[in-house]
């Protein structure tokens, strides 16, 4: 049989070896077992004993528990043993804390038998970042914290002065409000109207306070400067989560003021950091501005002569 020609070899002048029998493959050898696994490690197996009779308190079932496990295989019982290990291990930890003293009876007791709806209830309240726990000395006035309406304590002139912060600073990037619109409703002689509670709706309480979210990190008013600018909106936006979820259960239809407070709180949510809540609060604008039929209300081209009337379409089509 001719042997092919290589090409280099032709450059050069010299030759190529071809081998005419192929090397036989050598076996692979397959490892050896471990000798530590071919056998149940006694040790292991009488901790075992051990954390289950702490566990179960009662010895009726121990020698039946006994032999299963001596007839497991040795993986399972390696596994099982770091598994048990593992979730018996606090359960060590709390006897050990309750026979400690009678000082550190409750300590021990409230930290291994914490209620699951506590962390139900952090998980709950994510809607709320971080920030929340800041605590300002008019913040925490027992006698002026009024629940979802905490936000009327605040001076009129400090409102006063976020209603201006916001048309200054969020207007510009947020175009949502007609302002000489909102003033001819919410100012008087130039002040924030600040009426009783009852005189504002839900909607419109969730709509001022989410206003004042999030022109507060602007104010340098001393009223605020025991806290950071980041956390200044967060008693604001608890008040305005408030309204939002009154509004929502109350039996009515949605409103242009409603819509608008979710906007505020919706935009506060993502200036606040990564939130699933304010995700949710995204989609249901989207679907509040469908309800209000806003995506057709430009189908009729009428003319509008009242300016009352042409601030109110400008203040829909802002919001879609």
């Amino acid at each position: 049989m001719r042997q092919p020609t290589c090409g280099l070899c032709e450059r050069t002048g010299g030759s190529c070896t071809f081998p005419t029998k192929r090397k036989t493959p050598s076996l692979r050898r397959l490892p050896a077992a471990h000798p530590t696994k071919s056998r149940l490690d006694p040790q292991k197996l009488e901790r075992l004993v051990g954390l289950l009779e702490l566990r179960l308190g009662d010895g009726g079932d121990i020698d039946m528990l006994a032999q299963q496990l001596s007839g497991m295989d040795h993986s399972t019982v390696s596994s099982g043993d770091s598994g048990l290990h593992s979730s018996l291990t606090p359960l060590n930890y709390s006897e050990r804390d309750g026979q400690a003293g009678d000082d550190n009876t409750d300590e021990a007791v409230s930290s291994t038998t914490t209620p699951n709806g506590a962390s139900s209830t952090r998980i709950a309240d994510d809607w709320i970042s971080p920030a929340s726990s800041f605590h300002l000395s008019r913040y925490d006035d027992g006698s002026k914290d009024v629940g979802c309406g905490w936000w009327l304590t605040v001076p009129e002139q400090v409102l006063t002065e976020l209603v201006y912060l916001f048309f200054d600073k969020i207007q510009g990037w947020l175009p949502l409000l007609h302002r000489p619109r909102f003033f001819d409703c919410y100012m008087k002689n130039g002040l924030f109207d600040k009426r009783s509670s009852s005189s504002f709706s839900n909607a419109e309480s969730l709509l001022l306070c989410g206003m004042f979210a999030l022109a507060v990190r602007h104010s340098l008013n001393p009223y605020f400067q025991e806290c950071s600018a980041q956390d200044r909106g967060q008693r604001f936006a608890e008040d305005a989560k408030k309204y939002y979820e009154m509004a929502r259960t109350a039996e009515q239809g949605p409103t242009l003021r409603y819509l608008q407070g979710c906007i505020l709180l919706t935009c506060y949510q993502y200036a606040s950091g990564p939130s699933h809540r304010a995700w949710i609060l995204a989609g249901d604008c989207v679907r509040l501005a469908y309800d209000l039929n806003l995506c057709n209300m430009d189908e009729q081209q009428d003319d509008c002569p009242d300016p009352g009337e042409w601030s109110f379409l400008e203040e829909q089509r802002r919001a879609f």
